[in-house]
């Protein structure tokens, strides 16, 4: 899926910046420890926490 149809996928980047602050009741942004390191993982649904550990075990 691509997430800008505008951009060709090899130079996109987003960015997320907090303009407020934030709880986890309010839905905060979770990074993973070293997700940096993947080169090519497809969206997984936001929802699901546990997709993350079945699609990539390493970084557990």
């Amino acid at each position: 899926m691509v997430k800008w149809p505008f951009v060709a996928e090899t130079i996109a980047l987003s960015t997320w910046i907090a303009l407020q602050d934030t709880t986890v009741e309010m839905g905060c942004m979770s990074l993973m420890s070293g997700s940096y390191k993947l080169m090519d993982v497809r969206d997984i649904a936001t929802l699901d926490q546990d997709g993350w550990k079945k699609k990539v075990p390493d970084l557990q």
